[in-house]
């Protein structure tokens, strides 16, 4: 005879029927647990209350207490008010940080090339003496193009550029914290004003703020914010190379000279891509203070020779150059290879008074 055998499934059958109780007795514990934190947050919110004064007016400065400020703060619920404070004025920072470079980014056509080329050409300036009559008609020093490629601008003009103005230009993306830091540190501490704009800051500055550049103030901040903003972003546009060739096309190089190639040709009647060192050393020196600076300034001349020579010494310093190169273009008499001024005058009246006024 066969024998049957019989499986007794009772067992899983007693578990599968606990498994429900067991999640209603978690859940209920859960619950309880809750209930329990939020009775006891009640009580001990009730038991501070009960100490405060109950005039509205002392309750408030009650609260203020130092001490008692210090015991919230440094309390569980109150590190807790704290990250969420924080977390939501991060949110925010990021919010209008982001909001701000989508509305000022608009602005970045201004700064493309073929603007550029457009906005900075050859113009003639007319002047007049006070009864109207025509003075003199300024027509440039020739038919040459003012906004030019970067390969013809001179290596040595582009480097020393960024040896005086803004050393680690091929680092940053578009700011500088330690430059701004120190020039604020400068600035604080009464020495001499020192600028913490980096090179792309440098051309934002130019082309969309030129008549506000000079503002320190408080007023400033909003304008020093959108300068930053903007540099970013011309970091995103371009390369390295494009936005030092467009600085060198922008810069100012004395009296109404813009562009390293009108420097060229008014000082050396050269093209900005022959420039020797000398002479891209001394270029390179003029745009922080282009109307002392300017070559044709003779009160200024003295102060223009020692920053050539602090431009060259930056270049040496750097590597761009050799020491010998350096000390060999400083020995340069380059103040008597300058183009002479009157070659540029043509049919001119009271030519002290005009030259004066060109020159500014």
């Amino acid at each position: 005879m066969k024998k049957k055998t019989t499986i007794s499934t009772a067992g899983h059958g007693s578990s599968d029927k606990k498994s429900p109780s067991k999640r209603m007795n978690l859940y209920a514990n859960l619950a309880q647990k809750h209930k329990t934190k939020k009775d006891k947050d009640a009580r001990e919110r009730a038991e501070y209350l009960a100490t405060l004064p109950k005039h509205p007016v002392k309750r408030f400065f009650y609260r203020l207490h130092p001490k008692r400020l210090a015991k919230y703060w440094f309390s569980k619920r109150g590190g807790l008010m704290a990250l969420k404070i924080l977390g939501v004025s991060i949110l925010l920072i990021l919010l209008l940080i982001g909001g701000m470079f989508a509305y000022f980014r608009k602005d970045l056509d201004k700064i493309r090339p073929g603007e550029l080329a457009k906005r900075v050409q050859t113009t003639v300036t007319k002047y007049y003496d006070r009864n109207d009559n025509l003075l003199w008609e300024d027509k440039g020093t020739g038919n040459y193009q003012l906004v030019v490629e970067s390969d013809q601008i001179s290596d040595y003009l582009k480097k020393a550029t960024v040896a005086i103005e803004d050393r680690n230009f091929y680092n940053h993306h578009g700011i500088s914290i330690s430059g701004m830091f120190r020039a604020m540190l400068s600035t604080a501490s009464r020495r001499q004003v020192q600028g913490g704009s980096t090179l792309t800051q440098q051309l934002v500055k130019q082309v969309f703020f030129a008549d506000e550049a000079g503002d320190r103030s408080i007023s400033g901040i909003p304008r020093k914010i959108k300068e930053i903003i903007l540099a970013i972003e011309v970091e995103r546009m371009y390369s390295k190379d494009q936005i030092l060739s467009l600085y060198l096309n922008e810069s100012p190089y004395g009296g109404r000279r813009n562009g390293a190639e009108s420097a060229a040709q008014t000082y050396f009647g050269k093209h900005a891509k022959d420039l020797t060192l000398a002479e891209a050393a001394l270029i390179a020196s003029i745009p922080q203070n282009p109307t002392y600076y300017n070559p044709y300034n003779t009160a200024g001349n003295k102060a223009l020779i020692a920053r050539q020579h602090t431009v060259l010494d930056y270049m040496a310093e750097q590597g761009v150059i050799t020491k010998d190169e350096a000390e060999k273009a400083k020995k340069i008499d380059i103040l008597s290879t300058l183009k002479p001024q009157t070659e540029h005058l043509e049919n001119i009246k009271a030519p002290h008074f005009l030259l004066m006024v060109r020159n500014q």
